[in-house]
């Protein structure tokens, strides 16, 4: 019999999707989602056993940090010259966050996850019975 497989398909997609709205920097929420979706395929990766691929799943996260970081500061307002601040801080955050994500290194990052199998159905559950 065949094992049941789960599949990344719905979090690579989700990544995918959101990275061109991150990089694109006009909606705070397309950083977050790749933060989502990046801390997501590192579950399924250690639902997995599965150590490939996490070290750079963690990067991309890390990278779009201080990106998130000042979208959340900036929605919260505050006097004129912080803001300017803040907005000055963003543009640097932003351009470094831009030339992560054409990096050799990102660019590896979404060519090797669709490679991936899915993992056994069973190996998940047991994974997430010794993390309960």
């Amino acid at each position: 019999m065949n094992p049941i497989l789960l599949a990344c398909d719905p979090w690579l997609e989700h990544l995918q999707r959101h990275l061109g709205v991150s990089a694109d920097g006009q909606d705070p929420e397309g950083v977050h989602q790749v933060r989502v979706a990046a801390a997501r395929l590192r579950v399924w990766l250690r639902l997995g056993g599965r150590r490939l691929l996490e070290d750079d799943l963690r990067w991309l996260r890390n990278g779009a940090g201080p990106v998130r970081d000042l979208d959340v500061l900036l929605l919260r307002g505050g006097p004129a010259g912080y803001e300017q601040h803040l907005r000055e801080e963003w543009a640097r955050a932003h351009s470094s966050w831009v030339s992560a994500l054409r990096s050799h290194r990102a660019q590896g990052l979404l060519q090797a996850l669709p490679l991936l199998h899915g993992i056994d159905l069973e190996r998940a559950f047991a994974g997430t019975r010794r993390w309960a």
